[in-house]
């Protein structure tokens, strides 16, 4: 449905109120001077710092659990709202996964109107540690040439008494320049190029009914090519990455009294990938001429779709609202992928070798799900919300976990007895059981690459790997509780905890006597459990006419154990783009955090925004790893808004990011932006 209750939240399965549910909220407008293609990148110093990254995020867009964010541009979000409460893990979100919703934006002022925006940023990347290291030690550049990013956005929007209609297009190029060593050659650059088109429409019908419709097409394209040489051979290889997405969707909702409404949404995502990778090398100095050839493909569809039932009761009395609902979905998804390996030799023009692999697959998912839920609340200030998740997918071969209660509640005991107070303090206590519902975190979860392809940059991974999903035949528990603290109805000061069970995998290594040099490996399932503590203030901490400061500083720890009911022997962990072994974390806490800061003062505004990772672990270039810390100036922008009589909004701007940083750290990729921009809307 759309979006029209600011206070109600569709988590896909469950609604949920914002007053109820502690959150993080951040308005899309501090996000789009970050210049970065991962809406991610941009939201960690709000959320738990480098905890929070494309990994981890699950994103639930007007209510839809299917698509990729970055379908959209940052231009086309209203708000994101950082869910922290157990009963994320009823709506896609499994292990040690995060929810964000974002409100698109819909609700534009006057009657029509149009906005367009342009950046553009120059790209330098130095090599971290232990990199930077070893191109000191073999005279290599250790920081790249510049290189360009810049993106432009233009939308469009009309407002009628019973309709709202809008467009919008995006394209957005980014780059990941590598420093030139004495034996290789950049020729081209990796290049990232997204192109961003989407439209809704949302129309009332009759007097009780209400239908929205939204189209996505986002499709990007990523390219390099690098010449070296290695062994007296030169050497060229041409990398092409093609990615694209569909998505649209139809919601119909009918209000068949004041107390009873119902909503029924059908929703379809395609995802294709097309990738080359071909390298040529010539053995110039050769007797023999040597000449070969490797061209290797990959092409792979998903395919979505989507069938979503709510129906609500809403009844009030006596200052007390109560609401039971009942959800049901159907899934269907299939996948299929296939691939090839063609390899070339000549020797003194004569054919020496040729080889030809290919494999294909194909797989599908059948999820039907079933979720009531009944909400009690007292006038804002107490609630009590529970229900049943029960799974009605047929199983293959097994047994399946079917039934997953969850409850929540809230309470703000100061305003409970002063209803008039200026301070508050809100208590949140919530609990869930989850299993595996065949969710993906994104339409391309199940692909070997998402829509912001690795090739150009692999974010930080959530400290515990998730290679596997959870088993189908287990259930996992997920407890949260926190309190919010809010001072003169400006500034809150919070607290959250989550403990929750996972399934993971260790990669163990299995040394052969005949072969110890030379060891075997195997992924082993393993029961992992996380323990997660943030500490949060933000809020305004000034706010008059001239000047306002808004603020969000915040400290996250995790403490992460494995089942050790088996012996795994040299057991890893994938952490933080590297294999850590099991012992250097097992029962040990990392920190990470962020500032972020909103200035304006008069006409002028400022962003000021630090990311920050305490007791890390990061790889020494050998078999070791050691603790470090970091912080870095992530974002740092300055802007003037210019006053203008036909102009609602016009804004330019310097901005940055990663411009200061320790070296020795991995919580960013080494690239560094600094640039320009500006944004005008034009409404009436």
């Amino acid at each position: 449905m759309a979006q029209t209750d600011t206070d109600l939240l569709d988590l896909g399965r469950v609604q949920v109120h914002k007053k109820f549910t502690q959150h993080i909220s951040i308005k899309g407008g501090d996000l789009e001077k970050f210049p970065a293609a991962n809406l991610s990148e941009a939201l960690n110093v709000w959320l738990y710092g480098t905890f929070s990254n494309k990994n981890t995020l699950v994103y639930v867009i007007d209510g839809n659990i299917t698509t990729d964010v970055n379908v959209y541009s940052v231009y086309d979000i209203e708000e994101v709202t950082f869910i922290q409460n157990a009963m994320v893990q009823l709506n896609g979100v499994v292990q040690n996964a995060q929810m964000a919703y974002i409100k698109t934006r819909r609700n534009q002022p006057g009657k029509s109107g149009v906005t367009v925006a342009a950046q553009t940023n120059m790209v330098e990347r130095r090599l971290l540690y232990p990199e930077d290291k070893q191109a000191e030690e073999t005279n290599n550049d250790k920081t790249s040439d510049l290189s360009l990013f810049h993106r432009y956005y233009i939308s469009a929007y009309k407002n009628t008494n019973r309709s709202k209609f809008g467009i919008s297009a995006a394209y957005l190029k980014d780059v990941f320049p590598e420093p030139e060593s004495e034996k290789m050659e950049v020729v081209k650059q990796p290049t990232l190029g997204r192109l961003n088109f989407n439209g809704y429409a949302n129309a009332e019908i009759g007097k009780s009914s209400n239908l929205d419709i939204y189209l996505n097409y986002a499709p990007q394209r990523i390219k390099e090519e690098q010449s070296w040489n290695s062994n007296d051979a030169d050497v060229v290889q041409n990398t092409k990455h093609k990615t694209g997405i569909i998505n649209t969707g139809i919601k119909f909702k009918n209000k068949f009294s004041t107390a009873i409404s119902n909503t029924l949404n059908f929703e379809y995502g395609n995802y294709n990938q097309d990738d080359y990778d071909g390298s040529r090398s010539v053995f110039s100095n050769s007797a023999y001429n040597y000449y070969s050839t490797s061209d290797k493909s990959l092409r792979q569809t998903a395919n979505n779709f989507l069938l979503r039932d709510n129906f609500v009761y809403n009844k009030s009395f006596s200052g007390w609202t109560i609401e039971p609902s009942l959800n049901f979905s159907f899934r269907y998804r299939n996948w299929h992928k296939k691939d090839s390996l063609a390899q070339l030799s000549y020797s003194n023009g004569a054919n020496t070798g040729y080889s030809y692999s290919w494999s294909a697959y194909k797989a599908y998912t059948r999820v039907y799900l079933l979720t009531s839920s009944i909400n009690f609340h007292y006038k804002g200030l107490f609630n009590i919300q529970g229900g049943l998740v029960v799974n009605l997918s047929e199983s293959v071969g097994t047994d399946i976990e079917r039934r997953f209660p969850f409850i929540s509640s809230s309470v703000d005991v100061v305003r409970l007895i002063d209803r008039n107070s200026k301070t508050g303090l809100r208590l949140f206590g919530s609990y869930a059981q989850t299993g595996s519902f065949a969710d993906d975190l994104n339409l391309a979860a199940n692909l070997d690459d998402d829509f912001h392809a690795s090739d150009i940059y692999i974010p930080l991974v959530f400290d515990g790997s998730m290679l596997f999903p959870n088993d189908p035949d287990e259930k996992y528990k997920n407890i949260q509780a926190g309190a919010d603290l809010t001072l003169f109805d400006r500034v809150t000061l919070s607290y959250s905890y989550n403990q929750r069970e996972f399934s993971s995998a260790v990669l163990q290594y299995l040394y052969s006597p005949s072969y110890p040099s030379s060891p075997s490996f195997r992924y082993v399932p393993a029961r992992g459990e996380m323990k997660l503590h943030a500490i949060r203030l933000g809020g305004d901490i000034l706010s008059n006419n001239k000047f306002k400061w808004n603020t969000s500083a915040s400290i996250t720890t995790v403490f992460n154990t494995v089942d050790n009911s088996e012996d795994f022997g040299i057991g890893y962990l994938f952490i933080n783009n590297t294999y850590v072994g099991i012992n250097q974390i097992q029962g040990k806490r990392v920190w990470s955090g962020g500032w972020a800061n909103r200035v304006s003062l008069n006409s002028f505004t400022a962003e000021v925004d630090l990311l920050t990772k305490f007791r890390g672990t990061i790889s020494n270039g050998d078999y070791s790893s050691g603790i470090y810390n970091s912080v870095m100036l992530q974002n740092l922008s300055v802007g003037y808004r210019i006053p203008s009589s036909r102009l609602q909004g016009l804004e330019v701007y310097l901005n940055s990011r990663n411009l200061i940083g320790n070296n020795k750290q991995n919580i960013t990729d080494g690239r560094r932006y600094f640039g320009f921009g500006f944004k005008a809307a034009f409404t009436r």
